[in-house]
C-alpha cells in the first residue's frame, strides 16, 4: 500500500484495516521523519505494532510494516543505496514457515542504476530464504515489457528465482508499478482494490501454511 503519508491518512489506514483484518500491511511513501515519530501512535491500530524508517533530511519517502502483535516480525537493512529505500524483513508465520524479504520504495525519475544494481543486491538474500519476497513501489511500469529496462529487470529477477506475480494495475492511471516478486510456492497474489484517499491501489496476497497446518492463511495488503 501506497497512502503517501501515514499520519494524514490515519483515518482511511485504520478503515482498511479494520476491513481486511490483514495479519501484515506492508507500506511506502509514509512521509515521516524523526520529528513526526510521536504521531506514529495514531497511525498505528490496536493490536498492531509498526516498524518503520524514516526518509533522513528530506521530505516525502520512508517505508514501514505494520503488522499484528502475534506475528513474529524483525527487520535490518544492508548497504545502503541512493537509488531506493529498503527494509529487510523476517516474518515468523508459524513454528514451520519463515518468510523473508525486502521492502522497497524507489523514488520517481531517471534511475538506470536500479534495474543494473537491484539483482545482484538481493541475489544473496534469495538463498537463505526457501520463502522470499520482493516488493513495494518501484516507480516503473511492469506493464510495459516493450520498455528496454523492465524487460532487463524481468529477465533478471527471473534468473535468480523470483517471479513478478500482480496482474492488475496499481496505480489510478493504469500503470503496474507495485509489483510482489516471489520465490516461494506458499505466496498466492489475490487482488488489487482501488482506493479513494490515495493514487495507488492496495495490492493484496496470502500466504498459505504447510498443508498439515490447521489455521487460516496469514494474509497481506
Amino acid at each position: 500500500m501506497n497512502p503517501r503519508s501515514l499520519v494524514k491518512h490515519v483515518t482511511e489506514l485504520w478503515d482498511t484495516i479494520a476491513t481486511h483484518t490483514p495479519y501484515a500491511v506492508f507500506i511506502t511513501e509514509i512521509w515521516l521523519n524523526p520529528a513526526s515519530t510521536p504521531d506514529i501512535t495514531t497511525a498505528t491500530p490496536n493490536g498492531y505494532k509498526i516498524v518503520h524508517r524514516d526518509r533522513i533530511n528530506k521530505y516525502g519517502g520512508g517505508i514501514a510494516i505494520i503488522h499484528q502483535n502475534t506475528l513474529r516480525c524483525t527487520t535490518s537493512t544492508n548497504d545502503t543505496t541512493p537509488i531506493m529505500e529498503h527494509l529487510n524483513f523476517q516474518l515468523q508465520t508459524d513454528g514451520k514457515t519463515t518468510i523473508r524479504g525486502m521492502l522497497v520504495y524507489r523514488p520517481p525519475g531517471a534511475h538506470p542504476a536500479f534495474f543494473n544494481v537491484i539483482p545482484d543486491f538481493i541475489a544473496p538474500l534469495t538463498i537463505d530464504s526457501e520463502h522470499y519476497i520482493f516488493l513495494g513501489d518501484h516507480n516503473f511500469h511492469l506493464d510495459n515489457t516493450n520498455d528496454t529496462n523492465t524487460a532487463d529487470l524481468l529477465e533478471s529477477l527471473s534468473n535468480i528465482g523470483l517471479k513478478q506475480l500482480v496482474t492488475d494495475p496499481t496505480h489510478r492511471a493504469g500503470y503496474t508499478i507495485d509489483p510482489i516478486f516471489i520465490a516461494s510456492n506458499r505466496v498466492k497474489y489475490s487482488h488489487t482494490t482501488e482506493l479513494t484517499w490515495t493514487d495507488h491501489h492496495s495490492v493484496h496476497f496470502s500466504i498459505t501454511r504447510p498443508p498439515n497446518t490447521i489455521a487460516k492463511p496469514v494474509n497481506g495488503t
